[in-house]
């Protein structure tokens, strides 16, 4: 309300909405850095390996994150859910340790993104 100081009776009101806009000012982050698997070798393909968890504290689509995995053709990742696979069968013989990368990025301009690491053992 704004009212004149020399005539009580002259006034106004007006009604303003605001509209509070969120900033990308937070990265993802995931519920622990570094995530252990134990792999029976010559599991089938396509198993499910483990499902990573990131979360965003920013609102809107800045909240919304994706994941990828870096690097690596051997595995998967499921962009929305964080679920892990492998792509193929593992022998331990050939390689029995594998340090998988995670990132977890928002959709934020510019997104932002953090990392996580899988420590896989093909027993």
């Amino acid at each position: 309300m704004v009212q004149d100081t020399f005539h009580q009776d002259w006034y106004c009101t007006c009604k303003i909405e605001v509209d509070v806009i969120d900033v990308n000012d937070n990265p993802p982050v995931f519920t622990q850095p570094l995530y252990s698997v134990n792999l029976p070798e010559n599991s089938p393909e396509d198993i499910l390996l483990i499902k990573v968890k990131a979360s965003d504290p920013d609102k809107g689509k800045n909240k919304k994150v994706v994941y990828s995995i870096e690097g690596n053709s051997i595995f998967t990742i499921d962009s929305d859910s964080g679920i892990v696979s492998a792509t193929q069968s593992l022998d331990r013989e050939s390689q029995a340790m594998y340090n998988i990368t995670v990132l977890a990025t928002d959709r934020g301009t510019p997104p932002l993104a953090s990392q996580a690491q899988i420590l896989l053992l093909v027993t």
